[in-house]
């Protein structure tokens, strides 16, 4: 991000911000709000220093999304398919109320203001949600029901009738089940802060089959993940392939109430071979709007599958679920399994 174009006050005044500093609290970059709500504020990604007008985007970085985003509609309709692009808001553009700087201001604030919004930004869809809290309170990510909102949302994009919605919507209601846990936010503080909130509780109705990569502290990187969802819900309909984040990893098991095959990649990028390997019904890619402050530019982009030799790390393909990720990278197809000798 660039800094340096404007002042922490002049930005702040550009866009509403009140800016009251003495007021933020902050433990190991998190941001204590009130009624103990948590939100991200150090890290990498520095949010803290955009919701108070300190940091801006620098225009290149609103470039390459524009590039990005007029690149992926171009692939997307040469396979004749319908394509979504997807921001994750940040908490405290949902969650306002309890965050310590009024009128804050958010990475995509800078891109709307530029002129770029072929997006779907869901922060008021999630603001409206009634049902229960769309973020955890220690965590930066989707509670159940902010998954259940953006699924529906997606689904809505690609055609599904309200009919079919409220169907999807009452079998994810009846997947939620209660689930204590530390987010990623409270296990930041000393002590760890817990929350008792939902998950959706497993299913004979869904599986998946995945490239044996998990989350990599060693090195410091999610990228690379292939994961395959495999459906028998009677809600879902059509072939869905995603690249993005941890935000649609997480919600993977939604998803699967709404299409009968997800097949998601964790990536920055779009990736025009795996499209026409998997041949999904729509192509989505989604990203964190933390990530908006540091947007690598599609071209040049390795092909997927030679990711994890990039970043070091190894794919395990283990034994189960190996058929049906070989599947589903071939197009719904079953290959030749005598050939090598299975």
């Amino acid at each position: 991000c660039d800094s340096k174009s404007k002042s922490k006050t002049e930005t702040a005044l550009e866009f509403g911000a009140t800016v009251a500093e003495d007021r933020i609290e902050v433990e190991n970059g998190v941001v204590k709000g009130r009624n103990g709500e948590l939100y991200l504020g150090g890290g990498a990604h520095g949010m803290l220093e955009f919701a108070t007008g300190r940091a801006v985007v620098a225009a290149p970085l609103i470039v390459a999304l524009r590039n990005n985003l007029e690149r992926r509609k171009r692939i997307a309709d040469e396979f004749r398919l319908p394509f979504l692009h997807l921001i994750a808001p940040e908490k405290y553009k949902v969650y306002r109320e309890d965050f310590p700087v009024e009128n804050a201001i958010s990475p995509v604030d800078h891109y709307l203001r530029a002129g770029v919004s072929d997006f779907l930004y869901p922060d008021e869809e999630l603001r409206r949600e009634t049902r229960g809290r769309t973020y955890f309170k220690t965590d930066t990510h989707w509670a159940p029901h902010g998954i259940a909102r953006v699924v529906s949302l997606i689904a809505a994009r690609f055609g599904r009738s309200a009919a079919d919605i409220e169907l999807i919507e009452q079998e994810m209601m009846a997947a939620l089940t209660p689930h204590a846990f530390v987010g990623d936010l409270g296990g930041k503080l000393t002590p760890k802060v817990e929350e008792h909130s939902f998950r959706a509780r497993g299913s004979h109705m869904y599986r998946t089959a995945d490239n044996g990569l998990a989350r990599d502290p060693a090195h410091n990187v999610n990228d690379a993940r292939l994961i395959v969802a495999l459906s028998d819900f009677p809600t879902a309909q059509g072939r869905l392939m995603i690249f993005g984040s941890s935000f649609m990893m997480t919600s993977l098991p939604f998803l699967a109430m709404a299409f009968k095959r997800v097949i998601f990649c964790r990536t920055r990028f779009l990736h025009p071979e795996m499209i026409y390997m998997c041949k999904p019904d729509f192509v989505l890619t989604e990203m964190a709007e933390r990530y908006l402050t540091n947007t690598p530019n599609d071209e040049g982009a390795p092909p997927f599958l030679i990711m994890p030799r990039l970043l070091d790390r190894t794919p395990s393909w283990p034994e189960e679920g190996l058929r049906d990720m070989v599947r589903e990278l071939s197009g719904g197809c079953d290959i030749n399994w005598g050939l090598f000798g299975r």
